[in-house]
C-alpha cells in the first residue's frame, strides 16, 4: 500500500498485522510517505501527523507504543511534543533532526 498522494492537513491511520503502533510526527511529504511504505511493509499500526497540533489530536484519542519525531515542525518543535508526551502518555520516541 502506498500513500505517496498523502496532502497536508489530511491524517493517516493504517491498521496492519502487528499490534505495535507507531506515531510519525513528520511534515515532510516525501520523507513521511517514505516512513510509513517502508513501516507498514514490516508490518506495524502506522498513524501520521504532520504539525505538532495534529500529533496532540492523536494523543487524546490513542496510545502508542513509539513516536517518531521530526525536532523541526512548522507550529512548534518535536522537543515541545516528547515534553507534553511524556506528561499524557507512557511511550518510547525518537527525536531526530536530521530528516
Amino acid at each position: 500500500m502506498s500513500i505517496k498522494n498523502k496532502t497536508r492537513n489530511s491524517k493517516v491511520n493504517i491498521k496492519a498485522k502487528n499490534s505495535q503502533k507507531i506515531l510519525l510526527v513528520e511534515d515532510e511529504v516525501n520523507i513521511g510517505s517514505t516512513l510509513i511504505d517502508f513501516l507498514i511493509q514490516e508490518g506495524y499500526n502506522m498513524s501520521w501527523a504532520q504539525t505538532a497540533q495534529e500529533s496532540e489530536d492523536q494523543f487524546k484519542y490513542r496510545s502508542f507504543d513509539l513516536t517518531l519525531l521530526d525536532v523541526g515542525l512548522p507550529d512548534g518543535s518535536g522537543f515541545e511534543v516528547a515534553q507534553k508526551l511524556k506528561k499524557t502518555q507512557y511511550a518510547g520516541y525518537i527525536l531526530n533532526r536530521f530528516w
